[in-house]
């Protein structure tokens, strides 16, 4: 809330910011679901799946290619 500049949004009592960061991070995760499918490449996920780490390439370093990422980021 400090960064986004909605300090006047964050409730007063420890119980209403508690729900208010569980919404957060409800929000949150519903948002990275949605993304998730249409990341192509690396495998695809379960509807079981109940975490995903997201990793981004850097701009200014070199660019792997998908063999080096396989590589990089094995899964089973």
């Amino acid at each position: 809330p400090y960064n986004a500049n909605r300090l006047d949004q964050v409730p007063s009592d420890a119980e209403g910011r508690r729900e208010m960061v569980a919404k957060r991070i409800r929000a949150r995760g519903e948002y990275l679901r949605s993304q998730v499918d249409g990341v192509p490449l690396l495998g695809t996920v379960s509807a079981n799946t109940r975490y995903v780490e997201a990793f981004r390439i850097c701009e200014y370093g070199s660019r792997p290619n998908d063999d080096e990422l396989r590589d990089l980021f094995p899964l089973a």
